[in-house]
């Protein structure tokens, strides 16, 4: 059968369809950061600055994905072999930032890491083995909205339980006039709902 271009305009025209630059994404701190953004006088001022900067600040996410584990096993004990799924494994989300000459981004995303386990010597006396180590350094939720060419959402993912694994090296490159600087990370999470 050919393609129908006329059927292919209605179908459009009724179920519309979703550009892929239309959408806005919330990372809520997780509670050891907020507690450290509360404080005053401190050297972490820059994390009372991160609700401001980051939503307008993601170029490009990823939405949560789902992978299915699977074993083969024969369906009687012999005979053809059959996959049935024995567990399920979120796919990580990638998402990029376009970097804020201030470091906040950075800064921010770098301090998280180093309070899951300390690398560097920059990160203050936050503790890698403290009791409540996994509820004290998870976001409770990432907000991913996706939107149609109206405006309208479509959709809402919401993303709990998640903590950065990945922070990219930036490039920098001197033959590289006026390109944008992009903060590359990845972050595993529990669980996620969408509506």
């Amino acid at each position: 059968m050919p393609f129908d271009i006329n059927k292919f305009q209605q179908n459009i025209a009724e179920y519309d369809i979703i550009l892929s630059d239309k959408f806005d994404l919330t990372i809520t701190l997780p509670p050891i950061l907020q507690t450290l953004s509360s404080q005053t006088n401190n050297s972490y001022g820059y994390l009372s600055q991160w609700n401001e900067v980051n939503p307008m600040r993601a170029v490009s996410c990823s939405t949560p994905g789902v992978a299915m584990m699977e074993h083969e096993t024969n369906k009687f004990g012999v005979g053809p072999r059959i996959k049935q799924a024995y567990n399920a494994v979120f796919v990580p989300i990638r998402v990029s930032f376009l970097a804020d000459a201030k470091n906040i981004i950075e800064d921010t995303l770098t301090l998280w890491l180093n309070s899951r386990f300390q690398y560097s010597f920059d990160s203050g006396s936050l503790s890698t083995f403290m009791s409540n180590y996994r509820s004290d350094t998870v976001s409770p939720s990432i907000i991913i909205n996706k939107y149609d060419r109206h405006g309208n959402k479509t959709k809402t993912y919401n993303i709990t339980g998640a903590t950065p694994t990945i922070l990219s090296s930036q490039k920098l490159d001197w033959g590289m006039r006026n390109s944008l600087n992009i903060l590359n990370t990845t972050f595993d999470y529990v669980s996620y709902t969408s509506s």
